[in-house]
């Protein structure tokens, strides 16, 4: 049972509090709106709303466009990643509305968080049709903040000239802000709001910045009065006297808000374990960097929020090297752990790619390639390419083209090609890697020899899955620019003429195809998103997934599509 031990404190917190009495006096008619922390799911309807607070990053630029209001401004225009003023043209505010909370903020594609990420933070008119002002802003702070991007949020609303004087954009930026443990900023903004609202969040947020600020009698005023009116919240009542000094421990706090986690952190109190209930990722990034939890909570938050692109994978790699490891763990993060310390300790080049080669595997067979690979980016990036681990290159390869590491990729791929002329392993590996070189890098040369493709079948014919293996790779090159050659269809013809995949509805992928068409470039991008969904390019069926590259690349976004098949494409081998 939770230790609260609230009610002394509170007797001792009845002098002098007149002013802090008046505050609080329109308290009685203020409706409460609560946190909701499963963003995934219901990021629509969150309450207006990892690391030590940043700031915005250098790629993330204000810009106001020359009618200036909150839903149109953007943190990132056409020159610095932007999709441009006009991406919503022809789309309707309605169907944009009704779309961008179903965006699927916890995918594990690198490619498409980046996507994701521009879309909400582009600076853009507003698309067309009736709404109350500000909406719009207000969404796509929600949608930042549930992928777990902090810094996204402040610079899009650093943009959005109306955000002080907006309760709801004022809202989102708080929950950012104590989340991001800058509870100065977040008390300021609190200050502002407090004799403008009288909302319960604000109420209680007020109480918090007073209670940091060593003004225990009217934080304690301002709790009776929240008690009397029946507001039930026992872990901030707890919250609220641990800042005074009172010992409490908290059991249980499976839906944390950004107010309580920032409280806990300020009092160290310290979060139980069940805080990583939350499936929120700014809530998971937060408890991961959050030196009041234990090294397993925060392990475990923090292989959830890497594994979704919210919280880099250093923090997740200083993590794993911190876990205390007596035996090989049962539980999938400890297991991972000890996998990445095992890589590290390899002696040998040849050692350290078997351990890196197993961990990506891994990676893929539980949906999460993309992850493994930036966790594992440092220590790929230290094996170099040598005649002895050739077997090794293909997937060296691919790893980090999904890590963007293109360079270092190319290095590998041309070790592999002279290795090849004298070693017929290195053969077999080059033809394995032969697709992946294609779509990487066909679009840097003048044309692509198809030969290389047409030996490739027969290597991998007799195998598991060989024809949805090609049949893949020939959309994909087809859908970037490559196109496959009728004879190396045909082999694929010998097969069942019907397969049954899971796909999105045919409304969905009419209606991208018809935007793609007409150059309506933030709803094409947004439809394509829907159509990955959380699964990400990996776990798409081969007909949506380059029905959506071929999109990308119709509204100028060739790529971005290119980003998503290299992903499909290594994590599907």
């Amino acid at each position: 049972m939770t230790d609260f031990r609230v009610s002394g404190w509170l007797l001792r917190g009845g002098r002098g509090l007149v002013a802090a009495a008046l505050v609080f006096a329109g308290l009685a008619g203020a409706s409460a709106v609560a946190w909701e922390p499963r963003a995934p799911e219901l990021a629509a309807r969150m309450s207006p709303p990892e690391e030590p607070p940043a700031p915005v990053p250098a790629d993330v630029r204000v810009d106001r466009l020359s009618t200036v209001d909150a839903d149109s401004a953007g943190a990132l225009t056409a020159a610095h990643g932007g999709f441009g003023a006009s991406m919503w043209r022809g789309t309707r505010r309605s169907l944009v509305e009704m779309l961008l909370p179903r965006l699927p903020v916890d995918t594990g594609s690198r490619a498409m968080r980046d996507l994701m990420r521009r879309l909400l933070l582009s600076a853009a008119g507003a698309p067309e049709g009736e709404s109350v002002p500000g909406s719009l802003a207000a969404l796509r702070a929600r949608m930042l903040l549930a992928m777990g991007d902090l810094e996204g949020v402040e610079g899009l609303l650093e943009a959005a000239s109306a955000r002080a004087a907006d309760p709801v954009l004022a809202r989102i930026r708080t929950d950012a802000l104590l989340l991001a443990n800058d509870n100065a900023a977040a008390c300021a903004v609190a200050a502002d709001q407090i004799s403008e609202a009288t909302a319960v969040y604000w109420q209680k947020a007020l109480i918090f910045c007073q209670a940091l600020a060593g003004e225990h009698d009217r934080a304690a005023l301002g709790v009776a009065l929240l008690g009397e009116m029946g507001e039930a919240d026992p872990a901030f009542f707890a919250l609220v006297a641990a800042l005074a000094g009172e010992p409490v421990r908290i059991d249980s706090l499976p839906d944390p808000t950004p107010l309580q986690l920032a409280m806990a952190r300020a009092a160290k109190v310290a979060l139980p374990a069940d805080v990583v209930s939350s499936d929120h990722l700014a809530v998971l990034r937060t408890v991961a960097v959050s030196p009041n939890a234990s090294v397993e909570t925060r392990l475990e938050a923090a292989d959830r929020a890497q594994a979704a692109g919210a919280l880099p994978a250093d923090t997740l790699r200083q993590l794993y090297t911190a876990i205390h490891l007596e035996q090989p763990a049962e539980d999938a993060p400890r297991a991972r752990a000890g996998a990445y310390r095992a890589a590290v300790a390899g002696e040998t080049p040849g050692a350290r790619a078997e351990a890196v080669a197993e961990a990506l595997k891994a990676g893929r067979e539980q949906g999460r390639y993309v992850a493994t690979a930036l966790v594992y980016l440092p220590l790929l990036a230290d094996i170099p390419p040598s005649p002895e681990i050739m077997n090794f290159a293909p997937e060296a390869i691919a790893a980090l083209l999904v890590a963007g590491k293109r360079e270092t990729a190319e290095n590998w791929y041309a070790a592999l090609t002279a290795t090849a002329q004298v070693d017929s392993q290195a053969g077999a590996a080059l033809l394995a890697a032969m697709p992946l070189a294609h779509l990487a890098w066909a679009a840097d040369s003048e044309g692509w020899d198809s030969g290389d493709l047409a030996a490739w079948w027969p290597s991998v014919r007799d195998t598991a899955g060989a024809r949805d293996r090609a049949t893949r790779v020939y959309t994909l090159l087809d859908a970037t620019g490559s196109a496959v050659p009728e004879r190396l269809w045909e082999p694929l013809l010998d097969g069942a003429g019907r397969s049954t995949v899971t796909m999105p509805t045919v409304a969905l992928l009419n209606r991208l195809a018809a935007s793609a068409v007409a150059g309506r470039t933030g709803e094409t991008v947004l439809l394509a998103l829907l159509a990955l969904a959380k699964g990400g390019p990996s776990a798409t069926d081969t007909t949506t997934l380059g029905q959506a590259v071929r999109s990308l690349g119709a509204v100028g976004l060739e790529d971005e599509g290119r980003a998503l098949a290299l992903e499909a494409m290594a994590a599907y081998r």
